[in-house]
């Protein structure tokens, strides 16, 4: 795990960009398209926000590679329903990219 999750969210997203003409096209009006990709967005970031401001509130780290700057288990807030809403946010984010780049 040397690679920071952002970054493979990142690398994930241009990679569906580069590939996006190789799978079937799903023919969404665009207006659908992108006020999926818009919901997946604003969702995402409220999530990521909750759990940032979670960890804040702990003073812990948010940085999944220094594990051994971890003072606590963070298991309230966001916490209380995914153990990694981090991942769950990165994820919609690519979903809503899917839609956006018409593969979904």
């Amino acid at each position: 795990n040397k690679i920071p999750p952002p970054i493979v969210a990142i690398i994930c997203a241009i990679m569906m960009w580069i590939l996006r003409d190789l799978g079937p096209m799903l023919n969404f009006d665009r207006n659908i398209k992108y006020g999926i990709l818009l919901s997946c967005v604003l969702i995402a970031v409220a999530i990521d926000v909750s759990a940032f401001f979670e960890f804040r509130k702990h003073r812990t780290t948010i940085n999944p590679l220094s594990t051994n700057k971890a003072s606590q288990i963070v298991q309230s807030g966001i916490y209380k329903y995914s153990r990694n809403p981090m991942y769950v946010g990165m994820a919609l984010l690519l979903f809503g990219f899917s839609f956006a780049f018409g593969r979904a």
